[in-house]
């Protein structure tokens, strides 16, 4: 993902960003985890979402792109962020839950499990993933940019090797139903 990694096209996606809107992705995750307790973000990009998550859990951000690290340590210098890359996590801490938003289209499909195996280590007994994507088939290159498009039912499928899936929800981004979040739960 070398794209992300250039300065200027760091800064060009934090402008395309202004109009953002998580509105129908907060009130989503409101009704659906509990709202207190650690938080980990892969991918906090631009940090659109940090407010929300802020309010409600212990933040920490995280993102394997130096230009948008210098962006979040410069625009919210409270919190904690560190260098992370979505298919090695660290061994420590552990969260209550691990959040992305728009994130881990990035990766393949079996980069997305690799992930996923890895996440499960980083929760906490009960943690919680919330994770959004966009919906659809198939997978293109842009900007040197992997997106991968999911159906609820490969989600479905992908999630529940390891977690114990509580809902797969589709909601609109820029068009209706254009995104999906999945909501999954640490297997006991």
């Amino acid at each position: 993902m070398s794209f992300y990694h250039d300065a200027k096209n760091v800064a060009d996606y934090i402008a395309s960003c202004t109009e953002y809107d998580g509105v129908s992705l907060e009130r989503i995750i409101q009704v659906s985890i509990p709202m207190q307790g650690s938080l980990l973000e892969l991918g906090a990009g631009p940090g659109n979402d940090i407010p929300f998550l802020n309010k409600h859990f212990d933040y920490t951000g995280s993102d394997c792109s130096e230009p948008f690290l210098v962006h979040l340590r410069r625009h919210y210098p409270a919190h904690h962020f560190v260098y992370l890359d979505a298919t090695s996590l660290p061994d420590a801490p552990k969260f209550d839950v691990i959040y992305s938003n728009k994130v881990l289209h990035h990766l393949d499909i079996d980069e997305l499990k690799q992930s996923l195996e890895q996440q499960r280590e980083k929760l906490n007994p009960k943690g919680w993933l919330v994770h959004t994507f966009w919906a659809g088939e198939g997978f293109e290159v842009f900007h040197e940019l992997h997106f991968q498009y999911y159906k609820q039912s490969q989600l479905q499928e992908l999630f529940e090797r390891d977690f114990r899936v509580v809902n797969i929800q589709s909601y609109g981004e820029f068009a209706k139903k254009d995104s999906l979040v999945v909501i999954a739960q640490a297997k006991p």
